[in-house]
């Protein structure tokens, strides 16, 4: 038996290597699957909490604006009564 040559793999010892290395790629397959799902949630998460921070961000925008207007509106007074003020006194001077 020792000359005898090596016996071709069966078909049956193919199906269970075809057989080993499928659930090898399915393994794969499911640890990578996992992999994204998690990097996908934790990506939604940032997302929702950029969201949130941006609409935080408007709103404080809007605050600043809003404060604009009011200081342009104590400008435009402090310039009448500047305007009455020198009025006033060219009158005098006259």
């Amino acid at each position: 038996m020792p000359d005898e040559p090596k016996m071709p793999e069966t078909f049956e010892t193919l199906a269970v290597r075809i057989t080993a290395l499928e659930e090898s790629v399915a393994e794969a397959f499911v640890e990578q699957r996992e992999y994204t799902e998690t990097a996908f949630n934790l990506l939604g998460g940032e997302m929702k909490a950029l969201q949130g921070e941006m609409k935080t961000l408007q709103g404080e925008v809007k605050t600043l604006r809003g404060e604009m207007v009011d200081v342009r509106g104590g400008f435009g007074r402090l310039e009448r009564k500047l305007d009455n003020l020198v009025a006033g006194l060219t009158k005098r001077q006259i």
